[in-house]
């Protein structure tokens, strides 16, 4: 299903601009910011505590199209051994944040899940979240 939005010059720039910081696109992050905000909409269905939201917050970061696109460029190049020691580095130091950033999401997850009395799977499937690869 397609809907088309008039949003303002600005509206538009801080949804393309928040998309790219998570690191997803912009479809899917609009989407879930409706999808999100519907669910707290529901009838009886309580708003986010003060710390959900902050785990929140550290959940739905993420990395740019541009870091990305780079990090496939990397990897491609390291599984072709075609690396250069500079090129190595910056890769080295790409895995190092996205290890960093992974710990920290995941420790959010479980904590949001231990908050919700979840398993950390079913938190993880109700939020649509899954590794980059699709692979659980």
């Amino acid at each position: 299903m397609s809907i088309s939005i008039n949003l303002s010059a600005e509206t538009e720039a801080l949804l393309v601009q928040e998309a790219h910081r998570s690191g997803i696109d912009i479809g899917q992050f609009v989407a879930g910011l409706i999808r999100n905000s519907l669910a707290a909409a529901k009838p009886n269905k309580a708003n986010l505590s003060k710390r959900e939201s902050e785990l929140f917050a550290i959940i739905n970061q993420g990395f740019s199209e541009n870091f990305w696109a780079r990090w496939d460029e990397l990897e491609n190049k390291r599984q072709d051994e075609m690396l250069t020691e500079p090129e190595h580095q910056e890769f080295l130091k790409k895995t190092e944040q996205m290890e960093n950033a992974n710990f920290h999401r995941i420790k959010a997850l479980a904590e949001l899940a231990k908050l919700r009395k979840m398993d950390l799977r079913d938190l993880m499937q109700q939020l649509e979240i899954s590794p980059r690869n699709g692979q659980n």
